[in-house]
């Protein structure tokens, strides 16, 4: 048996928190979208509630080779249905409904539009407790913006975001140092013991991946 089928039966995979919107994918009606970029039509697609969506290049193969180390788990300030949408399509287009196994898939919508109601210009509306019950050891999150965070998550993101030099949206989902860094962090944790927040703090990699 290989190390990665062998982590995988034992479930010795750590945690990955993805935020979807602008990390995963973009809206297409979102006005930072040129429309008359050329997605091809492996990347746009319709959701069941009409949406039309832009997915980053190579994400669905990229979450496949994630999900042997990484339990996936999905959240959003999106709403609930399109949170579903979002994950169903994804496990869809694996050709593997079972492979890429996200676990859970969280709407942060309610607690956003509550805070916003409350006249915070940025809500902190995320939080790894919406997902789990205490924050585990083993997670990590990837996104586009640290601050819509808990304060106190804040350190456990790592910056994830659009390549500005390209005039179509995308994120790069294949970077060496995304895929180095996701590397050392999980081996940090499993075969030195240490938490990824200890790891974060003194790893070598570059933390922002552009």
């Amino acid at each position: 048996m290989t190390r990665f089928r062998l982590e995988r039966a034992l479930d010795f995979r750590s945690n990955l928190v993805l935020d979807i919107d602008d990390v995963i994918l973009r809206a297409e009606m979102d006005s930072a979208i040129p429309v008359d970029c050329n997605y091809g039509p492996e990347r746009v697609h319709t959701l069941p509630d009409g949406c039309r969506i832009v997915l980053s290049s190579s994400v669905v193969a990229s979450l496949i080779v994630l999900s042997r180390t990484f339990r996936l788990h999905l959240l959003s300030n999106g709403t609930a249905q399109r949170v579903e949408h979002v994950r169903n399509l994804l496990n869809n287009l694996s050709n593997d409904p079972g492979l890429i196994e996200l676990l859970d898939s969280f709407s942060s919508c309610h607690r956003f539009r509550e805070l916003k109601n409350t006249g915070q210009g940025a809500p902190r509306s995320k939080s790894l407790l919406s997902l789990f019950p205490e924050v585990p050891g083993n997670c990590m999150i990837l996104d586009d913006k640290p601050q819509a965070w808990e304060l106190s998550q804040v350190h456990l993101v790592i910056l994830i975001k659009n390549i500005p030099k390209n005039k179509a949206w995308n994120v790069d989902f294949e970077n060496p140092r995304l895929g180095k860094l996701l590397e050392h962090l999980h081996q940090q944790c499993h075969e030195h013991g240490r938490s990824f927040e200890i790891s974060l703090k003194y790893q070598t990699c570059e933390r922002d991946i552009l």
